[in-house]
C-alpha cells in the first residue's frame, strides 16, 4: 500500500535524523555531519540564532483525525515565518490536505533554541489547534536551515525552514 510505505519512509527519515543528532551530540561535532553551524563552532546557539524571515516547506501524513479531515490524509504545506530573535514567531501558510487547498492563513507561536542548536516550537496554525516541531539548526547566514519533525501524536510530518534573503 503506497500510504503505508510513505508513512514508514517518513518514520525512518525522522529516526535517522534523530540518530545522527544523538551520535554527534556531546562530541564537539556539529549535529549534521559535514555541515558546520557558526554557533556550534563558537560554542552554542540561543534564541537570537533564529531571527528574520524563513521559508517553510513541509510534507507528510496526519495519521489521526485532525480538523474534520479523515485519518491518514497526506499533507503538503508552504509558508513564510518571521522570528523576532526573542522567542516569538508569526507568519502565513497555505497547504494541500488530501488535494484540497486551503486559503492563506496566519500562524503564531513561540520557540526555543538550546545551546546545542536544537530548535523547538509551539504554534497555532488556526483557531483551537496547537502543534509542535523540533530539530537541528544547520548552516549559517543565508544558508541557515532548520530540519524538523512534528512531535505531536498522530502526525508523521517533516519540514525545513530556510533563511530568506533580505530583499530591498
Amino acid at each position: 500500500m503506497v500510504t503505508r510505505k510513505l508513512v514508514w519512509s517518513l518514520v525512518l527519515m525522522g529516526l535517522l535524523l534523530f540518530l545522527s543528532v544523538s551520535i554527534f551530540e556531546g562530541r564537539g561535532q556539529d549535529p549534521v555531519p559535514g555541515v558546520r553551524t557558526e554557533e556550534a563552532s563558537s560554542g552554542g546557539c540561543s534564541l537570537a540564532t533564529i531571527h528574520g524571515t524563513y521559508g517553510v516547506w513541509e510534507q507528510g501524513t496526519f495519521v489521526g483525525k485532525i480538523d474534520g479531515n479523515p485519518p491518514g490524509i497526506q499533507v503538503a504545506i508552504v509558508g513564510m515565518v518571521t522570528y523576532d530573535g526573542a522567542g516569538n514567531l508569526s507568519g502565513t501558510w497555505f497547504g494541500s490536505f488530501g488535494g484540497s487547498v486551503t486559503p492563506t492563513l496566519p500562524a503564531t507561536g513561540t520557540y526555543t533554541v538550546s545551546a546545542d542548536c536544537i530548535y523547538s516550537d509551539e504554534f497555532s496554525p488556526g483557531p483551537g489547534l496547537v502543534l509542535h516541531h523540533s530539530g537541528p539548526i544547520v548552516g549559517g547566514g543565508i544558508f541557515q536551515e532548520v530540519h524538523y519533525i512534528y512531535t505531536d501524536s498522530g502526525t508523521v510530518m517533516s519540514g525545513t525552514l530556510r533563511k530568506a534573503p533580505l530583499v530591498h
